[in-house]
């Protein structure tokens, strides 16, 4: 069985998605940034809101929660 990934909230700045990635490794949940950044090189030259927090599909609420109640993201 192949697991899925889904996007759970999107970041304007790399920072910001592997702070909120901190949240979820904390909680014990794994997460995969996926960026249009050029890894970092890009600062400044990205669309908004692009780089992406994802997560497994049975993680995904959970994970809504927890970056919810950090206040890393509003849903």
């Amino acid at each position: 069985m192949q697991e899925e990934a889904v996007v759970i909230a999107r970041f304007g700045f790399r920072h910001e998605a592997e702070t909120a990635a901190g949240f979820l490794l904390d909680a014990g949940i794994n997460s995969l940034l996926s960026a249009d950044d050029a890894g970092g090189a890009g600062i400044g030259f990205s669309q908004y809101e692009s780089v992406r927090l994802l997560v497994l599909r049975e993680d995904a609420e959970r994970a809504r929660e927890v970056l919810q109640a950090a206040g890393e993201v509003d849903i």
